[in-house]
């Protein structure tokens, strides 16, 4: 069982917590975790908190309680369906914080729920052009034929298929032959 930190009082590094809990087995432990530190950290509002704190609501609502979660994700959404663009430049930073690109992307995939699907549906998890050096270097260092690398590659050729940009022109090239090569070969 993983060791879960006290949330009384919520630890000053929970940054260092979460990213060291996203790479650990899941455990329904986790989700109880999450959500008592949501309801918890309600009164942190720095920017640094919120990411985190969304990134916690978007974990628990795709992979430990959909109704729970969901509600949190409306609440910072102010209710409408799908995600806003103001909470979709907040989760990237977040993912780009915590790097955690390919864990949502694999909670995104296994979403059932019709709400999350919706909410995410024209969400990827892209990261900043700063980030994908180190994103690609930790995944062909670690995870280079994990099947969530697999699913984190076809949703980053998805959600680029159309950028000309000569920036992104090598990851798109590097990605899609990468997918094709070890994942899916039609789809790369």
């Amino acid at each position: 069982m993983t060791q879960l930190p006290s949330l009384n009082p919520i630890p000053a590094n929970i940054e260092d917590h979460i990213r060291r809990l996203l790479t650990a087995p899941a455990e329904p432990a986790i989700g109880e975790w999450l959500l008592e530190l949501l309801q918890d950290s309600g009164h942190m509002s720095t920017g640094d908190d919120m990411r985190w704190r969304l990134l916690c609501m978007v974990w628990l609502a795709l992979q430990y309680n959909p109704e729970e979660g969901w509600r949190y994700l409306q609440w910072m959404n102010m209710g409408e369906p799908a995600i806003s663009g103001h909470l979709s430049e907040m989760l990237i930073e977040a993912l780009d914080n915590l790097d955690a690109h390919v864990q949502f992307a694999s909670w995104q995939a296994a979403a059932t729920d019709p709400r999350l699907q919706t909410f995410f549906a024209d969400f990827y998890p892209i990261p900043a052009q700063r980030k994908m050096p180190s994103v690609i270097a930790g995944l062909l260092a670690r995870r280079h034929d994990h099947p969530e690398t697999g699913v984190w590659l076809a949703r980053y050729c998805e959600g680029t298929a159309y950028h000309d940009g000569k920036f992104m022109r090598p990851w798109r090239l590097l990605t899609a032959a990468w997918l094709a090569a070890q994942f899916d070969a039609e789809a790369g």
